[in-house]
């Protein structure tokens, strides 16, 4: 460990998000805030409001906006100006919304529904829903979506089912591969070139490797107890 940030008053800090500035953000849900945080100085510039209990946050790569994620007490996704550190528009989410991902070039953003095995898609030059699209073999909606670092493939987990689900970007309404990975899959990180997605599985203390371009799982090794999420750096 390198040092701590204290965010306080603010608690229950959830959906990290790093710009391509190096620029930090975290949704803390009890506190209904994105923090925008210096990490050099480890120190709080903004604590914007987002009306909902905002679960997972959206930040595009530019660092201009970010959309939050309200699980189920506020039915719409909240849009967030962050140069004018305001909230300045909704997407309803009819259901709810948890799990949601920015596209690497910024365009889309993904808001998976809290209730239905889907997820809609936002142009984010418009704020529009543009697309639904199903997620296959899965009970609910996905717990976590994430797009590759190239953009080519999107994978989502399923907490209930034990799935995890990867799709081509370039048609997001063609053949998934649909994976068996640990019990209740909580996270997803990628390798920088793509080729590798690890998901951690919350319920048995284990983390899957899948080859991506493969599209199969290579190893599952344990990594400790109650893993939420991960990532490479």
């Amino acid at each position: 460990m390198t040092g701590t940030i204290d965010i306080s008053p603010y608690v229950a800090p959830h959906g990290l998000q790093v710009d391509s500035k190096g620029t930090l953000y975290a949704s803390c849900d009890l506190s209904r805030k994105l923090l925008v945080i210096d990490p050099k100085t480890k120190t709080i510039t903004a604590a914007i409001d987002t009306e909902g209990i905002g679960h997972g946050a959206a930040v595009l790569p530019d660092g201009s906006k970010a959309y939050v994620a309200n699980k189920n007490d506020r039915l719409f996704v909240s849009v967030i100006d962050i140069k004018a550190r305001k909230m300045t528009g909704k997407v309803d989410m009819p259901n709810g919304t948890q799990g949601i991902t920015a596209s690497p070039d910024g365009k889309r953003v993904l808001a998976v529904d809290y209730r239905e095995s889907k997820f809609v898609v936002i142009d984010t030059a418009t704020e529009k829903i543009v697309d639904t699209v199903a997620v296959e073999q899965n009970r609910t909606g996905p717990f976590r979506v994430k797009y590759s670092p190239d953009g080519s493939r999107l994978v989502t987990c399923d907490s209930q089912a034990g799935l995890a689900n990867i799709f081509n970007t370039a048609d997001l309404h063609g053949k998934q591969t649909v994976l068996t990975v640990g019990r209740t899959p909580f996270g997803i990180a990628f390798s920088a070139d793509s080729k590798t997605a690890l998901v951690s599985n919350h319920g048995d203390g284990t983390i899957s490797v899948i080859d991506v371009p493969a599209g199969k799982v290579v190893n599952s090794f344990k990594a400790g107890t109650g893993i939420e999420t991960l990532s490479y750096f």
